[in-house]
């Protein structure tokens, strides 16, 4: 599993992100996934995807599967 993120304009910031392995997965379980804030350097929105992977074969995305979106702001708190 792993994960993109993309501006609010659907523009990449980061594709093809860490990997987390994941050796059985029953579809109902919970996953922590940690998400690198630090790619995410100015305000504004993005979309994070995350999305399972056989790694050098396909993103399950891609071959019709469903990939989890996240709605982000960034906001200035200074």
């Amino acid at each position: 599993m792993s994960y993109h993120i993309y501006d609010a304009e659907r523009n990449p910031v980061s594709f093809d992100n860490e990997r987390y392995i994941i050796h059985s997965f029953s579809g109902f379980e919970r996953i922590p996934v940690m998400i690198d804030g630090s790619k995410l350097r100015k305000e504004g929105k993005y979309i994070i995807e995350i999305d399972m992977l056989e790694e050098g074969v396909a993103w399950l995305s891609t071959m019709g599967g469903d990939l989890l979106e996240l709605s982000v702001e960034v906001k200035d708190n200074h």
